[in-house]
């Protein structure tokens, strides 16, 4: 069976998100038949306020990890959904809301991938300090779409 090797970044702002992290990525790869090549530590980072939800939250906790599947990126997507959804996630709230976890699939194997559902690399990343410094922890010398992640933690405003 060919592998798949993704860019998974996860997020909990709510509950005990450190346990929640882990909990997810065991969850992921098990339902996933995938193994984790490498994690970030956990980082805490400040939640984004944003115009649609301007409501102040706790700060988030945030973990990039790497792992290799046989599953095809729309149907890791779904798992993933499945996964925050058996966590507690609520999806009658506003998107910018709290959270008990969010997983995000950020890269496949390094290629581009667009449908209705979901746009690989993920469209966010060169925005999103939170997904870059932890990626940037595993991965230092990597690139997406021929600009290294170091470049575009760089461009990011403090």
């Amino acid at each position: 069976m060919q592998q798949s090797r993704y860019v998974i970044g996860l997020g909990a702002n709510l509950g005990d998100p450190p346990a929640q992290l882990k909990t997810a990525l065991s969850s992921l790869c098990n339902l996933a038949a995938a193994t984790i090549l490498a994690q970030s530590r956990l980082y805490q980072t400040p939640a984004l306020l944003h115009r649609d939800n301007p409501a102040p939250q706790p700060d988030y906790c945030n973990q990039v990890a790497i792992i290799t599947s046989p599953r095809h990126p729309e149907e890791l997507l779904m798992l993933a959904k499945r996964i925050e959804i058996r966590m507690g996630r609520r999806i009658d709230v506003p998107r910018w809301s709290a959270r008990l976890i969010d997983v995000d699939l950020l890269d496949c194997d390094g290629c581009y991938y667009a449908s209705n559902r979901l746009s690989l690399p993920h469209t966010g990343i060169a925005e999103r300090r939170f997904v870059l410094e932890p990626w940037l922890e595993i991965e230092p010398e990597r690139a997406i779409a021929s600009t290294p992640l170091k470049a575009l933690l760089a461009q990011l405003k403090n």
